[in-house]
């Protein structure tokens, strides 16, 4: 909340202090209690503007559509990922938060479409998904049971060769516009490590 409250003031070294460096990704964590910070309203755009000056690239994972905070951050976003699976429940809820975000003034072109855990024998298919929500789809994570269970057990991101791995990196040159994963240091590498 500090780091949201005096965004336009922190000095580099204070910045340090707030961050977790994971990976080569600088990682500003959610507060311990995020109920607390409902009580009083604010405004990510100073951390979204200051961050955008820092780095490269800035990923801001919400928990939704629903409230000002996310409202707030949608309309910041350059590239907005709406993520689902391809139950009827969760398709139900993105409609949902589709509507609510277009209520909102969030454009409804902006939000791209994930589907996660994607196993086209359970659930609906894609292109019955796109023709539900209006909205095509923009990537799959395949349902990687195995492979994100390891992942989990060793603390890792999920090995490149598994399909989700495959799939993340797929994602996140898609992203950043494409060009090859390069070594371990590249801004690309890490983004994918970020899934």
């Amino acid at each position: 909340m500090d780091a949201v409250t005096h965004s336009g003031v922190l000095d580099k070294d204070v910045w340090r202090v707030l961050v977790t460096p994971s990976r080569g990704i600088d990682v500003l964590l959610s507060p311990e209690s995020p109920v607390d910070c409902y009580s009083e309203p604010f405004d990510p755009g100073g951390l979204v503007s200051s961050s955008r000056q820092g780095y490269d690239f800035v990923v801001l994972d919400s928990g939704g559509a629903h409230g000002d905070w996310n409202l707030a951050l949608a309309s910041l976003a350059d590239e907005l990922l709406l993520v689902t699976t391809n139950e009827l429940p969760a398709l139900h809820a993105t409609q949902r938060a589709l509507a609510h975000l277009e209520r909102s003034g969030v454009s409804r072109s902006k939000p791209r479409m994930v589907l996660n855990r994607y196993l086209a024998r359970i659930g609906l298919l894609e292109d019955a998904i796109s023709q539900a929500l209006g909205s095509k789809v923009f990537a799959t994570l395949p349902s990687d049971y195995e492979g994100i269970q390891r992942a989990l057990m060793e603390g890792q991101p999920a090995e490149p060769a598994t399909a989700f791995g495959h799939a993340v990196t797929s994602l996140a040159r898609s992203l950043v516009g494409g060009g090859k994963v390069a070594g371990k240091g590249s801004t690309l590498s890490r983004l994918r490590g970020l899934f």
